[in-house]
């Protein structure tokens, strides 16, 4: 691995050591925090928002659940991240508790990816340092930030997670050969696009894995999971094909764009640079698609130049680049029908790719070591003093980057500041302490009204009224944050109540 100069002598000899098992640890420990300092904020004032009220009402107990596990929303069926919904619903017990229950499962989710390609990095490398590094890259970043603050954008994070689990699953098998391995790695190329649809990325990154790996029966296999990606994905397709055909959004024309084959490949020119590089820098800028192919090319060559003949690319190289290109290809291709400037907001689009962007880049450092030798994945060597004020040092300079991104997002979606209000909040630090009260007023009332809805059920419980009879007096019941535009949905359907109930008059 690369190393930084430093002067020969006590100092250096002391940095080589081994950092020691303890110090490995705490340093884990504290890279998984580290993103508390970007989100901590957001998740303690989670508030229920769009899909989650949906998510959460067709989870609401067992029975519902069943009804709904594989019903298309928003045309992705998704029955593990439901039945994730259902354990955090049953956990939080009390829809008081279900605001802070979802934002724990939404940093447990973000935990676990951080480990996952962790773990992967470190095993393939060799080096436990580019481990921690790629868990930092990963965690500590505004480029997955929505994904993390808002629960049902967490789908593409556990979606993430699954794909490195099946690449997992698929290291060892390359280490080791026993054919249960293969299995895990069926089931996690599975579980992805069962969390979100986009984890059908799963296929083709594994495939890619498995093919750089260049013997006969990792192609066999490599070859095998393609076929079985392409059936995935035709299954996903039917199962969603009535809301696919009724979603308009999927179907809108705009002929000054170009088919959607090209629009994919010019979305994800322009998405790698302006959201996993200059993103990853915390830089926000609008990238227009011209530019963003210039600079993907530009990376490519970056890359190819310090290949230094080194023929086909790694198999950690391979399974990153795949996460991003086909996380982005099949994202974009259902989108095409829009320009990047209409898809920028959709922050969560964004997540698996940071995860191949991770594993990419670790495998491109890994690359530069001109004394590196490919071999099977094997125990990590222990870091040592010097590696571990590394991943301190690349902690800190994350947080340091990410943080003013991620007051200007907040800032952007507080209401617009009145006129006397730009007077009295003239700076960006007022502007946010503004937005962030905002957001904890608004998921204290949302907290109000869950303790009221909590009363009620008490209530309907003990009186025997069903959620029909409540309906039929109160009408419509609108909850803070809940989307008004769908008449099937409203704060009734949260309660864990019989549709109908022993009276009829409540």
């Amino acid at each position: 691995m690369m190393r930084i100069a430093l002067p020969r002598g006590r100092l250096g000899a002391w940095l080589d050591r081994p950092a020691g098992r303890l110090v490995a640890a705490a340093l884990a420990l504290a890279v998984l925090a580290a993103p508390i300092g970007l989100v901590g904020d957001s998740l303690a004032n989670l508030a229920l928002i769009g899909d989650d009220f949906f998510y959460a009402a067709e989870a609401r107990d067992w029975p519902t659940l069943c009804v709904y596990l594989l019903v298309p929303h928003n045309t992705h069926v998704v029955p593990l991240f439901r039945l994730w919904t259902y354990l955090l619903v049953q956990l939080a017990g009390r829809l008081a508790n279900l605001q802070s229950t979802l934002a724990t499962g939404s940093y447990v989710g973000l935990v676990v990816a951080m480990l996952a390609v962790g773990h992967f990095v470190a095993r393939e490398t060799g080096r436990t340092v580019l481990g921690l590094a790629a868990m930092a890259g990963l965690g500590i970043t505004s480029v997955i930030e929505p994904a993390v603050v808002w629960y049902s954008a967490g789908q593409a994070l556990w979606a993430g997670t699954a794909i490195l689990g099946a690449l997992l699953a698929a290291q060892a098998w390359r280490a080791r050969g026993h054919w249960w391995w293969l299995a895990l790695l069926v089931l996690g190329g599975v579980a992805a696009p069962a969390f979100w649809s986009g984890g059908l990325a799963a296929g083709p990154a594994v495939a890619a894995y498995l093919w750089a790996d260049g013997r006969p029966r990792c192609r066999r296999v490599a070859l095998a999971l393609l076929v079985v990606g392409a059936a995935a994905m035709l299954l996903v397709v039917a199962l969603s094909r009535r809301q696919i055909n009724e979603t308009g959004l999927i179907w809108e024309r705009h002929p000054e764009l170009p088919p959607r084959p090209i629009q994919a490949v010019l979305l994800t020119a322009q998405a790698i640079p302006e959201a996993l590089i200059l993103g990853n820098l915390g830089i926000d800028a609008a990238l227009t698609a011209s530019q963003g192919v210039v600079f993907t090319l530009a990376l490519a060559a970056a890359w190819y130049g310090t290949r230094r003949g080194r023929g086909w690319p790694t198999p950690l190289e391979a399974a990153g680049a795949a996460v991003v290109l086909a996380s982005f290809l099949l994202t974009y291709y259902f989108r095409g029908n829009f320009s990047f400037d209409s898809l920028r907001t959709l922050g969560w689009y964004y997540t698996i790719p940071q995860v191949g962007a991770m594993v990419f880049a670790a495998a491109w450092w890994a690359g530069l070591d001109s004394t590196a030798t490919a071999a099977k994945p094997a125990p990590p060597h222990p870091l040592t003093r010097r590696e571990a004020l590394a991943v301190l040092t690349l902690a800190a300079a994350l947080l340091v980057v990410h943080q003013p991104r991620l007051q200007r997002r907040a800032i952007a979606a507080a209401p617009p500041l009145t006129p006397w209000e730009r007077e009295e909040f003239p700076i960006p630090e007022l502007q946010y302490l503004r937005a962030r009260y905002f957001a904890s007023e608004h998921a204290a009332r949302q907290h109000r009204f869950l303790i009221r809805l909590d009363r009620a059920r008490q209530v309907a419980l003990r009186r025997g009224i069903g959620r029909q009879e409540i309906g039929r007096v109160f009408g419509r019941v609108e909850a803070p944050g809940m989307p008004m535009q769908d008449e099937h949905y409203d704060a009734l359907t949260l309660l864990s109540l019989p549709e109908h109930g022993t009276e009829t008059n409540p």
